[in-house]
């Protein structure tokens, strides 16, 4: 008994020097006290068995799939999101050279009320960022409601899989990020609303799904198309679901087909323009988990302007983003590259992150920005573009 407690003492000495807020370190420490238990039993004889062999309990998971909070309401247990802003271009004014970031949510919560008789539900939004003071400063709450009550919810219908599918929903939503009394933001939100099929059609995901949302700065002392608020935007991307386990991730290698979707906003600088665009399209993604290596492809098909992307329809032209990138633990990051840049030395920004859901990591989902600063156009402006999307995947659909 003394020898096997020793042991024990040794085991945790050697785990200590481990960083003690990592996962790792949490699933070692239980790990050994699993073993130690199964020790201590067997050398005390088990309760009267005299010594028998014992066994360590394996570990299981339970996941939630998306469903269940759309028929029953309740808090999604992850949610993983991005913004975009600009401000300062001026409508119908020279180029001004607008303050434009992207930046991470360092929290955020998504809520699913519980749907009443006639089957309408609220989801309610709270995402906090800290902007890192370049350009913007300070911490941010933005908050919102989706209300499908509310008579403002719109089909897609161009695109015939995505017709009693994909929704987009309107809204006003409280400005908190202007000193103007009475500005808000109109929102347009794309989200997902085929949870009855199964699988679902579109996006095909049990246990996580995304959604984006466009966010136009008004004001009623200037107007929808007034010189202070017509360029002043945020546009936001989340994924949202149940994570996969850390002792529940797989080996070997997989592959993910899914849903993507983005904004687009392009600056013509000559022109102190900005437009701003909805495309969406299909996802596959190539999983290595034992190498830990991480790779996609986002094939964009169709598109609308962003305050009605509800009119989205297939498109001509070839527009693709690759992903590549590593795995740690039950997520990913890297780098997006876009195969048919016409320019290689243009000034290129990005990245993505993400990660798994759902048993065995049978599903994905993540978010991405990529900006190419500066680069000349074929009619010979500079223009500064912006994209930011999600993406979810799943194995074998």
């Amino acid at each position: 008994m003394t020898h096997l407690l020793d042991i024990l003492v040794d085991m945790i000495k050697s785990i200590s020097q481990l960083e003690k807020n990592t996962s790792d370190y949490q699933s070692k420490i239980k790990s050994i006290f699993l073993i130690g238990m199964a020790f201590i039993i067997s050398s005390c004889g088990g309760g009267g068995g005299g010594g028998g062999a014992s066994s360590i309990p394996t570990q299981t998971a339970t996941y939630n799939e998306y469903v269940s909070y759309i028929n029953s309401g309740g808090l999604v247990p992850h949610s993983q999101g991005m913004i975009f802003r600009s401000r300062g271009q001026e409508y119908n004014s020279p180029y001004q050279a607008p303050q434009k970031d992207f930046a991470n949510f360092s929290s955020s919560s998504l809520e699913y009320s519980t749907p009443d008789a006639s089957g309408n539900q609220i989801i309610t939004l709270s995402a906090t960022v800290n902007w890192d003071g370049n350009i913007f400063s300070g911490s941010e709450t933005i908050t919102g409601t989706l209300d499908s009550n509310d008579g403002s919810v719109y089909r897609f219908l161009n695109v015939p899989e995505y017709y009693n599918k994909l929704y987009s929903f309107y809204d006003e939503e409280e400005d908190t990020s202007s000193n103007d009394p009475e500005s808000k933001f109109l929102t347009w939100t794309v989200a997902f609303a085929d949870f009855d099929d199964s699988p679902r059609t579109v996006e095909k995901t049990r246990y996580v799904t995304q959604f984006g949302q466009y966010r136009q700065q008004y004001s009623d002392n200037v107007g929808f198309y007034g010189t202070n608020y017509s360029y002043n935007y945020d546009l936001v991307v989340f994924v949202m679901g149940d994570l996969t386990e850390n002792f529940d991730m797989p080996s070997g290698s997989a592959t993910y087909n899914g849903f993507t979707q983005m904004y687009q906003t392009v600056e013509n600088r000559p022109q102190a323009t900005i437009s701003k665009a909805y495309i969406n399209g299909t996802a596959t993604f190539n999983v290595n988990f034992a190498s830990r290596e991480f790779s996609g492809t986002l094939d964009f098909k169709n598109a609308a302007w962003a305050d009605s992307p509800q009119q989205a329809s297939p498109q001509t032209g070839n527009l693709m983003l690759d992903l590549n990138g590593s795995i740690s633990g039950t997520s990913f990051s890297g780098t997006v590259v876009n195969p048919n840049l016409l320019n290689s030395s243009d000034n290129i920004q990005s990245s993505f992150s993400g990660s798994f859901f759902g048993p065995k990591a049978a599903e994905l989902g993540g978010t991405f920005n990529y900006s190419n600063i500066g680069y000349e156009s074929q009619d010979g402006s500079i223009q500064d573009m912006h994209r930011i999307g999600s993406f979810t995947g799943c194995q074998g659909c």
